[in-house]
């Protein structure tokens, strides 16, 4: 049954806010139960669908990835985008992207506007960034796309599948 995203991650101790849109994120969640009745939670698996979803705090998503990556969820990044800190579940091994799904990819920036990072700022939230994108994407992050703070570099799901990234 599908579950709204603010509200699973309310669960997991981190609040979901998205300047972009009003309800960035749908998550279906489907339990599966393995091998009986274990409980552990590697016992059950997650398929999380994240829809529209124009991004949000870097550490907030870091945050959340780790403790989706321990799940072993399976993420798909479907809908008609992914911006900003959504691009960074391409950190995820169980993540799928839609051919059809525009993703957005920026440097870091303040959460005030117009106010810039400091040099060694820019750098940590780049790395982090950075560190949550599988090769070659990250290798171009750290080169090029880290280097607008204002608008975004657009990139189709299929780009990124003809980068390595697997289809949903």
């Amino acid at each position: 049954m599908p579950m709204h995203f603010a509200r699973a991650v309310a669960a997991w101790g981190v609040r979901a806010r998205s300047r972009y849109i009003r309800n960035p994120i749908k998550i279906a969640a489907v339990s599966v139960a393995t091998l009986g009745m274990i409980s552990t939670p590697t016992a059950f698996a997650q398929t999380i669908i994240v829809s529209n979803d124009g991004g949000g705090r870097v550490d907030q998503r870091a945050d959340l990835i780790r403790r989706l990556q321990a799940q072993r969820a399976e993420v798909k990044l479907q809908g008609n985008y992914c911006m900003s800190a959504c691009t960074m579940y391409l950190a995820l091994p169980n993540v799928c992207v839609d051919p059809r799904t525009k993703f957005g990819f920026h440097g870091p920036s303040s959460a005030t506007k117009g106010l810039g990072l400091s040099p060694a700022s820019f750098e940590k939230w780049s790395r982090i960034m950075g560190n949550h994108y599988p090769e070659p994407i990250r290798s171009w992050y750290m080169r090029e796309g880290r280097t607008i703070t204002s608008g975004f570099y657009e990139f189709r799901g299929r780009d990124l599948i003809n980068m390595g990234v697997r289809q949903c």
